[in-house]
């Protein structure tokens, strides 16, 4: 094949000195096409060789545009207005910084005065609380009301209670049912053997719960909490009563057993019905009795129990008596909180649900304050003169008082005394008689009939 001498192709890896030979195309192997703007070109018309390239490889041409002439000034011109700009814009950038953080910093001053200044106020407050409240913490046991006076003769039958303030009767922790401790504990403080007195999750539900209805619709008191606010702070519905008992309930807890703290509890919380305490609750509303070495409230069986633990948080609402619909609600909740937490079996909880519907379950029990009235007066009035103190403040001072009284014989007495008015009313009008028996060697009082 023959090729005009023009159009021919010289191989790059070819050197000067074989140009000549380049028109013997018939012996000369087929080379790679080179770009007509390559180094390997542009090296042969240098006269300088490359080192042979691999076959069949094109090698791209550089794209280098064409630079007209003051184009570095012109460069270096821009690069310097763009650092001038870079600066100008790092300026702003930092005085708006400054600016923005500015405000932002005055702001978290404040925040942390006024931090500063409400922890210092709270610890001032706890600690004038603590001050305040320390004696009556202390001595806690000693300032809890007092029981009921109660009143008996001379062979330990009991003839009077006074009933104006209320009736309380204390009795040991170990005189009070595990049925009614477990039920309250369910009830009122499930976490109590283990919480320090106070229960943060229990107070944020009934925060929320009283800002959800717009009132005050839960406590979330403990039951330590609550000792605290019927023994030294008063219920009054309040933030800073609320704030009392939290900051009075840990320092509770350092000087009392959780024992302790629950008999206290136990033997002074309003059941209803003039009923202060477990054993007046156990007698108000299931008529049990007081035994020797069993008192009422150790007689409580589960429904009992549950019926109690159900009344304090509503005293009147859910009283059994005046409410029994809503007792009885009150008490399935209080079972189920007892088998949800372990305290019973739900054998139990319906065996406790069919006796507390049987009609008889509740039976009121009433004090015989009649027995011996004449002579309960004027053993009273005798009583307030000896200790200079009004007849009133008696009702609660706890004093078990012994009286000369033979109960037995005054009521043989009365009965003679009733009959021989019978049979003098008619002939003679006589309606009344009056009968004292004094034993002359003390001068005790065995009977006293009639004004």
């Amino acid at each position: 094949m023959k090729m005009d001498k023009e159009k021919q192709v010289i191989p790059a890896h070819n050197s000067a000195s074989d140009i000549s030979n380049a028109s013997d195309t018939s012996r000369a192997p087929r080379q790679a096409k080179l770009p007509a703007h390559s180094r390997a070109v542009a090296a042969q018309r240098l006269n300088d060789v490359p080192i042979k390239s691999t076959r069949g490889v094109y090698y791209p041409a550089p794209h280098r545009k064409f630079q007209p002439t003051g184009w570095r000034t012109r460069r270096y011109i821009k690069r310097k207005h763009l650092r001038r700009s870079n600066q100008q814009y790092a300026e702003v950038d930092r005085i708006g910084t400054n600016v923005t953080m500015l405000p932002m910093a005055l702001i978290a001053l404040v925040i942390m005065v006024v931090l500063a200044g409400l922890l210092v106020t709270l610890t001032a407050v706890v600690e004038a609380l603590q001050l305040r409240y320390q004696q009556d913490v202390v001595t806690l046991a000693d300032i809890l009301p007092g029981d009921s006076l109660k009143m008996y003769d001379m062979h330990g039958t009991m003839i009077y209670q006074m009933m104006n303030q209320g009736l309380q009767t204390t009795v040991p922790l170990s005189q009070i049912s595990p049925n009614l401790v477990n039920a309250e504990i369910a009830t009122e403080d499930q976490y109590f053997w283990s919480n320090p007195g106070y229960d943060i999750t229990g107070i944020v539900r009934a925060a929320i719960d009283n800002l959800s209805h717009g009132h005050i619709v839960s406590g979330g008191s403990t039951i330590t909490q609550q000792l605290i606010k019927n023994t030294i702070v008063g219920n009054q519905d309040t933030i800073l009563r609320k704030l009392e008992e939290i900051i009075l309930a840990p320092e509770i807890s350092r000087h009392y057993t959780k024992q302790q703290i629950l008999s206290m509890y136990l033997n002074t919380i309003y059941y209803g019905e003039q009923a202060y305490g477990a054993d007046a609750a156990a007698f108000t509303y299931f008529d049990l009795q007081d035994k020797p070495g069993h008192s009422a409230a150790s007689q409580l069986d589960i429904a009992q129990a549950a019926t109690l633990a159900g009344i304090p948080s509503s005293p009147i609402a859910r009283d059994p008596f005046l409410h029994p619909v809503a007792a009885s609600m009150r008490l399935r909740d209080v079972l189920h909180g007892m088998r949800v937490q372990g305290y019973i079996t739900i054998q139990q909880e319906n065996s406790a649900l069919y006796e507390a519907a049987q009609p008889g379950f509740l039976h009121h029990g009433i004090i015989q304050n009649n027995l011996a009235p004449h002579f309960v007066n004027y053993a009273l009035k005798e009583l307030a003169t000896t200790l200079h103190v009004k007849q009133p403040d008696l009702a609660r001072s706890g004093l078990l008082v012994s009286t000369t009284l033979d109960l037995p014989l005054q009521n043989r007495i009365l009965k003679i005394a009733q009959q021989h008015i019978g049979e003098l009313a008619k002939a003679h009008h006589m309606s009344n008689a009056a009968v004292v028996l004094i034993d002359y060697h003390n001068g005790g009082i065995h009977v006293l009939l009639g004004n």
